[in-house]
């Protein structure tokens, strides 16, 4: 079927054949990203299966990378005291990631049992620079969260600010009208007699 509109053929499809379409192209994304997610999740775990997890080496990495998330979760009430500190010491510490992970590659007979440490970077990445980054994002979560807590403070101050400034204004009014002669009748029982 052809629909002529201003004198150009468009194309008209039925329900069937737009449905057909989509269905296939989210079919074969879905068993992309299925097949994808199947990949990652076996790379994860012979990762995890080839690295041994009882060098004392890995044991300190980890436990400072805890010891990190435990204090920022504690401090998180001290934003801009301690967390922005250690926000800014966490990125200066990943920076130098490709030189450690160079210098562990030709020295890590002195920690290692085992050469961990390719050209990609991708051990370091994922046991040291990976739980520095997220460690800043949860810090940038809590930085947020401090910075609404405190928008809201300044905002709700201003509307008491200007509710205590219109009842200011309201209350030098009526007396200054009384007092230039007002002609407005009273009720009967202000009246004085």
């Amino acid at each position: 079927m052809v629909c002529i509109v201003y004198g150009c053929s468009i194309p008209l499809f039925t329900m069937d054949e737009i449905l057909s379409v989509i269905s296939n192209a989210t079919g074969d994304a879905f068993t992309s990203f299925q097949t994808e997610t199947e990949k990652s999740s076996e790379f994860l775990v012979e990762f995890i299966n080839a690295v041994d997890w009882t060098q004392p080496w890995l044991i300190v990495l980890m436990v400072f990378h805890l010891s990190c998330t435990l204090f920022i979760v504690i401090a998180r009430r001290h934003v801009f005291t301690l967390l922005v500190p250690l926000f800014a010491v966490l990125f200066v510490l990943c920076t130098p990631a490709s030189y450690i992970n160079e210098w562990a590659a030709e020295n890590y007979k002195l920690f290692a049992t085992e050469q961990y440490f390719d050209s990609s970077g991708m051990f370091i990445s994922l046991l040291y620079s990976l739980p520095m980054m997220l460690n800043a994002i949860l810090i940038l979560i809590f930085m947020l969260v401090e910075i609404a807590q405190m928008v809201v403070t300044v905002k709700r101050a201003e509307l008491r600010v200007k509710l205590q400034r219109q009842e200011k204004d309201a209350k030098r009014k009526q007396p200054q009208s009384k007092e230039k002669g007002d002609t407005r009748k009273q009720p009967e029982s202000k009246k004085e007699n």
